[in-house]
């Protein structure tokens, strides 16, 4: 397990550069349309746009969160599992007070135990940040729900030691569909 984090963690790395390279990157595209703006090029703003729009619609990925280490789990996971299109309803900042690599593991395998299992395609995911708490809600229909989870594995006791040291809760619904919520308390961590 620690040789397949260690190797997740370089690859996660490498994404997470490209990641962030192509936010700053587009951060100067709109700085700079804004300039011709303010000035006034509205046909120079008009053909950056144009621009952008023409290498956008060539880019492989697009973007599901402005969070780097949630976009690259996602975007690793969706190549992996084709058959899981991963809906992200999140509302998380850039930096929150959870450590990146619990967070990352959390994701990680949680997102390992529901795709491969996935029957209707679609997977919500809605992650939220509120103050001191981050909330983990997957929901979807899989092949066999008490399956996935299942308590004593080796996956549900990784979650149940991530959730204990921030003195969370884990809680897994196994009916027609499979839901497992995880809340992560920041000012209880140990961080």
């Amino acid at each position: 397990m620690s040789d397949l984090t260690e190797n997740q963690m370089q690859n996660f790395i490498i994404e997470q550069k490209e990641t962030r390279k192509l936010i700053h990157d587009t951060k100067n595209m709109f700085l700079d349309i804004y300039i011709d703006l303010d000035h006034q090029s509205y046909d120079l703003a008009k053909e950056k746009v144009q621009k952008y729009l023409y290498e956008s619609s060539s880019m492989s990925y697009q973007m599901k969160s402005a969070y780097v280490y949630l976009d690259t789990v996602i975007r690793q996971k969706e190549n992996k599992y084709p058959d899981c299109e991963i809906i992200l309803i999140q509302n998380i900042p850039e930096n929150i007070s959870i450590n990146s690599k619990d967070m990352v593991m959390v994701l990680t395998l949680l997102l390992d135990e529901i795709c491969p299992n996935i029957l209707e395609k679609q997977l919500e995911l809605k992650i939220q940040w509120n103050g001191n708490e981050l909330s983990i809600r997957a929901r979807g229909t899989v092949k066999n729900p008490q399956a996935v989870l299942q308590s004593g594995s080796f996956n549900y006791d990784f979650f149940q030691n991530i959730v204990s040291k921030y003195e969370g809760d884990l809680q897994i619904h196994h009916s027609e569909n499979f839901e497992c919520l995880i809340l992560l308390f920041a000012s209880k961590s140990t961080v």
